[in-house]
């Protein structure tokens, strides 16, 4: 039966007024919501997306019509599976809604992250999901937010770990050394005036030797947590290390002076550095090697030039470093598991990495139990 021309008017109109009112619910939604409408034919597997929706992939401001299997084209690989997953969920009647996070190209640099939430609203006459309306809703900056946050709680849960460390390590460190010298002070208060010039010298010794064990102790910890702190300044100068190895060498004492072999190289090795940290970091590296060695055993050192890289090389034949502590001795307060009982914070390694890091280079190892370690200090021209 053909409509007449009035009849087809009043149509015309009436559905014009649908889609004014269907465009203003649209519209209405995403006021509320902050997102953008989407709505996808399940038949003909055709999404349109409502204005700015796919805007931060740079698709401009019209309602823009694609594909299902183009729109999966642009979600990031890793959130495909899941956003497939969830969508074959609520397509087979298993969750009441499809929902799902995911990441799409930015339309500047980087990827956007979308909320995506929607639901099946019509069906065919044999069952099967007919049409699906939804909304997308811009993530990008909850997800910075988020993890902003998560960085910060790792801080927080580092920080008081190293916090209980050093709480364990000072108990621990500062205990020996103080109740040695109080032992030591109570009897020169008690028996000063029964003890020859001899023992009383040696008395004093001992309290000194443990004095500056505590001073090396509390300075250590301040470099680690001035580098922790972000306030750790480096000032690199050119630096001649034949030169300024012998000058390190030659400040340590006479009896861990003459257990080092370094061996020059026969060639001048400029680099630059800032001299106060390679000169701490050398330090600890040696006495280190020479604590874990026996009396009779050198430390080697040696420097090597080569592929526009300077390695100084800090070799051992002590007690090694167990393969178990290995990836953890560069940790603040770890220790090798067969040192326990040989005096020490934990903090040499952690402070000698960081600080060579802080000038562009690295430091490395090799070590073999009861065979020694050889420690490779690595700075860039």
């Amino acid at each position: 039966m053909n409509k007449t021309p009035d009849k087809q008017i009043h149509e015309n109109e009436l559905l014009k007024q649908y889609q004014t009112k269907n465009n203003d619910c649209w519209q209405f939604v995403t006021d509320c919501f902050g997102g953008e409408m989407w709505e996808c034919d399940l038949k003909n597997k055709i999404i349109e997306f409502s204005e700015h929706c796919l805007k931060p992939a740079g698709y401009g401001r019209n309602r823009t019509s694609r594909t299902i299997e183009t729109w999966m084209e642009i979600i990031h690989p890793e959130d495909l599976p899941k956003v497939k997953k969830n969508l074959k969920k609520h397509l087979t009647g298993k969750s009441p809604f499809f929902q799902c996070d995911y990441r799409i190209p930015s339309a500047t640099k980087g990827y956007t992250w979308l909320h995506n939430r929607g639901k099946v609203v019509s069906f065919e006459t044999d069952g099967k999901p007919k049409r699906m309306i939804g909304l997308s809703i811009d993530m990008t900056l909850q997800k910075k937010l988020e993890k902003s946050l998560k960085v910060n709680l790792q801080k927080e849960r580092e920080l008081n770990k190293l916090k209980s460390q050093f709480v364990s390590m000072a108990s621990h460190e500062f205990r020996t050394p103080l109740t040695t010298m109080l032992v030591i002070a109570d009897t020169l208060l008690s028996y000063h005036d029964q003890m020859s010039k001899e023992e009383m010298c040696t008395n004093i010794k001992t309290i000194r030797t443990n004095l500056l064990f505590l001073k090396k102790v509390i300075e250590k910890t301040l470099s680690f947590t001035q580098y922790e702190s972000g306030k750790l300044s480096i000032f690199p100068v050119a630096v001649e290390l034949n030169e300024f190895i012998e000058e390190v060498i030659g400040k340590l004492p006479d009896v861990d002076k003459q257990r080092i072999v370094f061996y020059r190289n026969e060639m001048a090795v400029n680099v630059k550095t800032d001299k106060q940290v390679l000169n701490e970091v050398l330090i600890n590296l040696l006495l280190n090697g020479l604590k874990y060695s026996k009396a009779d055993k050198p430390v080697e050192l040696e420097i090597t030039d080569k592929d526009n890289l300077v390695k100084i090389k800090i070799i051992d034949k002590g007690v090694g470093i167990p393969e178990q502590d290995q990836d953890y001795i560069f940790d603040a307060f770890r220790r090798g598991s067969n040192v326990k009982s040989i005096r020490g914070t934990g903090l040499g390694l952690a402070i000698a990495r960081e600080f060579i890091r802080a000038q562009g280079g690295n430091i490395k190892f090799k070590s073999k139990v009861n065979k020694g370690s050889t420690f490779y200090i690595i700075l860039p021209h």
